[in-house]
């Protein structure tokens, strides 16, 4: 991943010619599912130039063309185009054509994340999760048991079993270290454990395992999961009750952002810092905040600002507008 972080520029170039009229469509599909793997760790992230290389994509794969190759276009975009489609499915039939067991897995994976949406059926999906990892085990790849352990976790917290959960993501960012993949054990402990700990109350745990995260990320390069990390280390503060130091940390982190970041971390920057001003009293900064991280969402084409909104709904509130706070929390 270091090595494609590195030529980014390069893939950037191959991806747009390759997709175009005239270019190479087998190459473009080639390089949409060697990139998959990294889209499916940073699927809530995905910039809009991946969203239009994936579903370009999906316009030119065909059948002619290696079953492997078909299956991980169709990953890529049931991770990045829409969480409740067909996609894994075909991925599956594809890889499971081709005799590719790895990838048969993971596609399993991704089925199951899909019945879940579709049904919300949160014990059956623990008994499929739990199948896929046991047969993962049994494969013995590393990273195919790290990624099935992540569906299982999530499965167990949206049920609310937070140490079964736990300990399945502990495990997979285990997995992923041992394996010499900082970056999926970075984002498992900042998305995942920091966040199950963030839900259970747990915010000394969580800042702990953010300021972990934040070393990773340094250790990494990677200013996005800086970004991240920071914000992170920034809500946990607040939420421990430190409001003066919340803002400063995510001071610092804003012009981090503004320095080293774009798009969805930067949209974020702004929410985490415009909360901490909205706890210390300044309804106008938090508003003019929320109002940039908007703009910024309207400009990438992010269309799930629910956080921004139901802050806005309190900063509204906080000003005497009961009437813009209602219709401000009716969009969330």
């Amino acid at each position: 991943r270091t090595r494609r972080r590195l030529e980014q520029p390069n893939l950037r170039a191959a991806l747009d010619w390759s997709l175009s009229p005239g270019g190479d469509p087998l190459l473009g599909c080639r390089l949409v599912g060697m990139l998959c793997e990294d889209w499916i760790a940073e699927a809530a992230r995905s910039r809009e130039e991946v969203r239009r290389w994936v579903t370009l994509a999906t316009q030119v794969v065909s059948s002619d063309m290696p079953a492997d190759t078909q299956a991980w276009v169709w990953l890529a975009a049931d991770n990045v185009l829409g969480v409740v489609s067909p996609y894994s499915q075909r991925a599956l039939t594809l890889f499971e054509q081709s005799g590719n067991r790895a990838g048969a897995l993971i596609a399993e994976g991704y089925v199951s994340r899909t019945y879940f949406y579709s049904t919300l059926d949160f014990a059956g999906t623990i008994d499929l999760s739990e199948r896929i990892v046991a047969r993962s085990r049994d494969l013995g790849d590393p990273w195919v048991l790290c990624f099935n352990l992540v569906f299982l976790a999530e499965a167990l917290r949206f049920s609310q079993e937070f140490a079964r959960a736990d300990r399945a993501y502990r495990e997979a960012c285990q997995l992923a270290l041992k394996a010499g993949d900082l970056q999926y054990a970075c984002m498992t402990l900042l998305y995942n454990i920091s966040g199950s700990a963030k839900e259970r109350l747990q915010f000394e745990e969580s800042l702990r395992d953010d300021q972990h995260g934040l070393e990773m990320a340094r250790a990494l390069e990677n200013d996005s999961l800086e970004t991240t990390a920071r914000c992170h280390i920034g809500e946990d503060i607040l939420y421990l009750g430190d409001v003066p130091r919340a803002v400063t940390l995510l001071e610092d982190c804003l012009a981090f952002a503004r320095e080293r970041s774009t798009g969805f971390d930067l949209r974020n920057a702004h929410v985490h810092l415009a909360r901490a001003t909205l706890a210390a009293g300044d309804y106008v900064r938090a508003q003019g905040l929320l109002d940039d991280a908007l703009r910024i969402s309207l400009s990438i084409d992010y269309r799930c600002d629910y956080d921004v909104f139901d802050a806005m709904a309190t900063v509204a509130a906080a000003q005497g507008d009961p009437v813009r706070c209602a219709r401000l929390r009716g969009l969330v």
